[in-house]
C-alpha cells in the first residue's frame, strides 16, 4: 500500500488511452472471469439452532446472498441501462454487482421437462444451460461510446437550469475543478466477502445492516494528496449517499484532501442511468475536470472526461500514478477542453461508433 512518499516512477505510457478501454468492455468476458464472492455478511443474521437443521440454513444463506445481491445492485454505483438495446450494460465482472435493477424487465426461464431417463433429463439440462449461455453473452456486451452517442439532447432532459450543488468558488481557491469518481476509480467495495479489506464498516439499507468492505486503489492516499494541493477537489458519485458518505469520513475524516462530495441525488437521470452533469458544480465548465472509470458517466460533457481504467483488486495498478503528469500539465490551463479532447479523442470514438449495434 501506499504512503505519503511519491513511488518510484515506471516507464509506462503517462495517460491512458480511451482506446484501450474500449477493449476492456470488449474483453471482460476473458480478463474478467472470476469465482463467485462468499456468502455476504450482515449483522442481523439469525444463529439460531433449527430443528430443519441443514435445510433452514440453506434457507438462511439463501435470503442473505439475495438480500445482498439487491444491495450491491442499489447502494453502490448502479449497472448502466441502455433505453433502446436489450442487453446487460454493467461495466463490471459478471458477479452479483452487475444484476439489472428489478424494476426493468427479467426474462422467465421455461420450466426444464423432466424426462424418464437420467441420462435425457442431464442431456436437456446441458442443452439449455448452452442455449442460455449463447443468449445472454451479447448481454454482456457494453459499448460506452454507442450509449453517448444515442443520449438524447440535454435541453430535452433538462429544463431550464439544474440547481447548484455546491457554494460559489472561493478566491483563493485553486483555478482548475478536479471531480473525481469514487468506486472503482479510487476504491473498490462490496457486501460481500474479500480477501483483506482495508476497511470495514455497517451500512442500513432497506432495513438491513450490512458489513461493507472496502478495498483501496493502490497509490490512492498519494494521489489524492498531491491533487488536493494543485485543485479543488470534488468526489462525485453515483452511489447512495448512506453508504458514500461514511466512506468519504473514512477516507477523509478532516476533509483535508476532498474539498466537496456529490452523491446520486445531484446525479442527471437519464432512462435510469445516472450521469454527471457537471453543469451542478457551479463552475466554469472550461476549469473543470471529470476522471471516471465510465465514460458514459460524462455523456454531456465529453471534452471535461478523463477516462481511467476500472479497478477492482489489482494491486500492480498505477493508473493513478500514471494519471498525475498530464492533470499536473493542466493546472494554469485556461481551457481544459481542446487539451482532453486531443489527448483522449473520445468525441471521434463517438463519431465513428455505428448508429446501431447488432
Amino acid at each position: 500500500m501506499c504512503d505519503g512518499n511519491a513511488p518510484g516512477s515506471k516507464e509506462e505510457e503517462q495517460f491512458f488511452s480511451p482506446r484501450k478501454l474500449l477493449e476492456e468492455y470488449d474483453q471482460k468476458d476473458k480478463d474478467e472471469k472470476k469465482p463467485r464472492a462468499k456468502k455476504a455478511r450482515t449483522l442481523n443474521y439469525d444463529s439460531a439452532s433449527s430443528p430443519n437443521g441443514k435445510q433452514d440454513e440453506k434457507e438462511e444463506e439463501s435470503a442473505d446472498t439475495s438480500a445482498n445481491e439487491e444491495a450491491n445492485d442499489e447502494l453502490f454505483s448502479p449497472a448502466l441501462k441502455l433505453p433502446r438495446v436489450s442487453r446487460s450494460t454493467s461495466t463490471s465482472p459478471p458477479n452479483a454487482r452487475t444484476r439489472l435493477e428489478s424494476k426493468f424487465a427479467h426474462t422467465t426461464q421455461p420450466e426444464e421437462k423432466i424426462e424418464e431417463e437420467a441420462a435425457e433429463e442431464e442431456e436437456s439440462v446441458e442443452t439449455e444451460e448452452q442455449d442460455d449461455e449463447d443468449t445472454t453473452a451479447p448481454e454482456q456486451e457494453f459499448n460506452p461510446f454507442y450509449f453517448m452517442k444515442t443520449l438524447p439532447k440535454y435541453e430535452d432532459i433538462v429544463e431550464g437550469k439544474r440547481p447548484i450543488s455546491l457554494p460559489e468558488r472561493s478566491r483563493n481557491a485553486p483555478k482548475i475543478c478536479l471531480v473525481l469518481d469514487l468506486d472503482e476509480t479510487l476504491v473498490h467495495c462490496s457486501v460481500d466477502e474479500v480477501k483483506n479489506p482495508h476497511m470495514q464498516f455497517p451500512v442500513t439499507f432497506n432495513g438491513v445492516e450490512y458489513i461493507v468492505n472496502v478495498k483501496k486503489r493502490p497509490h490512492m492516499e498519494y494521489f489524492l494528496k498531491r491533487v488536493s494541493k494543485l485543485f479543488e477537489i470534488v468526489v462525485f458519485t453515483a452511489s447512495h449517499k448512506v453508504y458514500a458518505e461514511k466512506l468519504m469520513n473514512m477516507l477523509d475524516p478532516h476533509r483535508n484532501l476532498i474539498k466537496y462530495r456529490l452523491y446520486r441525488d445531484d446525479c442527471l437521470d437519464v432512462f435510469g442511468n445516472y450521469l454527471k452533469d457537471l453543469n451542478v458544480l457551479g463552475r466554469d465548465l472550461s476549469k473543470v475536470l471529470l476522471v471516471d472509470n465510465s465514460p458514459h458517466a460524462f455523456g454531456y460533457q465529453v471534452n471535461n472526461g478523463i477516462p481511467i481504467e476500472t479497478w477492482y483488486d489489482d494491486e500492480a495498478d498505477a493508473e493513478l500514478l500514471n494519471l498525475l503528469p498530464f492533470l499536473e500539465s493542466l493546472v494554469d490551463v485556461d481551457d481544459v477542453r481542446p487539451i482532453v479532447e486531443k489527448q483522449f479523442q473520445i468525441q471521434k470514438l463517438i463519431d465513428a461508433t455505428p448508429d446501431e449495434i447488432v
